[in-house]
């Protein structure tokens, strides 16, 4: 995985990549990028293999899509679970989270991609207090603003066991990172 995404890199200057924060937004000619990359951004979208065929549409043939998204356990993962709870998804809406699963996300990206790869790794999220953990943390899951206040009490309850810091707020956040080529 590193090896691919080093050959994009080394093609330096010559090198077309594209970031997608929203499939809706991607509106480029197809076969233009050597790398398209959805850093957790796919996981929101309610159709993940239309999602996906969006991506590989944009990648020239021999280019990479690249994905990430949270890991369903822990923070900010489960947050997805608890606003569920809350507010159900609409009917064959897949949640957000099962990008997140290693099995779901290889087998979505190989109906489409070749040479599919998927790994979990960690990232350190630090906040001064639970405070900000929770507004930073909470903006990013698709819920209704004023029903925000309502994942609160269950985002302190996971909080609890897994901030790494004596003081303020740190997290192991676990997310999944998948890729595979246009062949």
């Amino acid at each position: 995985m590193a090896g691919v995404i080093r050959e994009v890199a080394e093609a330096g200057p010559r090198a077309r990549v594209l970031e997608v924060q929203s499939i809706a937004d991607l509106d480029r000619q197809p076969a233009s990028f050597d790398l398209v990359a959805s850093p957790f951004g796919i996981a929101l979208d309610p159709e993940p293999d239309r999602a996906v065929s969006a991506l590989a549409r944009v990648a020239a043939p021999g280019g990479v899509v690249v994905l990430t998204a949270w890991v369903p356990r822990g923070l900010p993962g489960r947050l997805f679970e608890f606003a569920e709870q809350l507010t159900p998804l609409p009917p064959g809406v897949p949640s957000p989270s099962e990008w997140g699963r290693s099995d779901v996300a290889a087998r979505r990206l190989a109906r489409t991609l070749v040479d599919v790869q998927v790994r979990t790794r960690t990232t350190r999220l630090s906040f001064a207090d639970a405070d900000a953990a929770f507004a930073a943390l909470s903006s990013v899951v698709p819920f209704p603003h004023p029903r925000r206040d309502e994942l609160r009490p269950a985002f302190d309850r996971l909080l609890g066991s897994c901030n790494d810091a004596p003081q303020g707020v740190e997290i192991a956040g676990r997310y999944l990172l998948a890729l595979g080529r246009i062949s």
